[in-house]
């Protein structure tokens, strides 16, 4: 099945607004660590299990927070799929038994 032009703009479209949301993210991450004092380096060098149950609960919230905002974003980006032929309707020619 071949694209259709616009199919293919609206594919376009589509990626220039996922390279604008994770440049919004990426300042936001960048913002969060000039915050924290810390490198990008430094952050990946944290033990995780060296933190405290405060700071771990607070992580545990935030990653299912951003779990949950992306399976939303996911669900708002994805393009439908749509059949040629209308439902219900078999191959030309074949008979139903």
């Amino acid at each position: 099945m071949a694209f259709t032009e616009e199919q293919r703009q609206a594919q376009n479209e589509q990626i220039d607004r996922l390279k604008d949301e994770l440049s919004r993210l990426n300042s936001q991450f960048d913002a969060q660590l000039k915050t924290l004092g810390m490198t990008e380096a430094e952050l990946k060098a944290v033990k995780m299990d060296k933190l405290s149950p405060e700071l771990q609960k607070a992580l545990d919230v935030a990653q299912e927070n951003a779990k949950r905002a992306g399976a939303e974003r996911k669900g708002q980006s994805e393009t439908q799929k749509t059949s040629a032929a209308p439902k219900g309707r078999g191959r030309a020619g074949a008979l139903k038994l």
